[in-house]
């Protein structure tokens, strides 16, 4: 018998009915536009394979406690704080699911706003941080494995291209209480 794998996904609560009844959908935001671009092109010169395109993903996270500790980023910058934790079962995504370190891409976000690199990088400078993001990139085999391979990351985030669909939704849980309670 397989047992549940549970993944977390941070949301505004009035975002709520439309996920409810749309699922998880990938952001339409711009604003990771020059990252994505950064992303795609470095990865074509150095001759790595991107077997996603970010701008199309859903991004989740493998543990409660992962999610709502990167509501408190290390460096103390204020983040916009979701209201709501998406609890989804990872057995009903139905497209291939990815692993990437976060960090990386905090990295080069970082640089490209602070003006000088923080203690917190782990990255060189924003090539640095784009072509290590992409080479950490893994297909995850069985969703039985991300416990396993979370641990080989130092902030991993899951990535699925597209959407994820409300029937994949097991439960919300309101960020307050979970982070007030742990």
């Amino acid at each position: 018998m397989t047992s549940s794998v549970y993944l977390y996904h941070l949301a505004p609560r009035r975002a709520l009915e439309a996920i409810t009844q749309e699922g998880i959908q990938p952001s339409d935001s711009t604003h990771r536009d020059s990252l994505e671009a950064g992303l795609a092109e470095i990865a074509a010169e150095k001759d790595i394979s991107l077997p996603i395109n970010r701008q199309q993903c859903s991004f989740l996270y493998p543990s409660l406690e992962l999610a709502v500790e990167n509501l408190h980023p290390a460096d103390g910058r204020p983040l916009s704080t979701p209201e709501v934790v998406v609890v989804i079962d990872a057995m009903k995504i139905d497209r291939p699911l990815y692993m990437g370190e976060f960090q990386l891409i905090s990295d080069a976000i970082d640089f490209q706003y602070l003006e000088e690199p923080d203690d917190v990088m782990i990255s060189e400078s924003y090539e640095d941080a784009l072509t290590r993001y992409a080479t950490s990139l893994t297909e995850i085999p069985s969703a039985n494995r991300i416990a396993s391979l979370s641990d080989q990351y130092r902030r991993p985030e899951i990535i699925v291209e597209g959407s994820i669909s409300p029937t994949g939704i097991i439960e919300y849980l309101s960020l307050k209480s979970v982070a007030e309670h742990g």
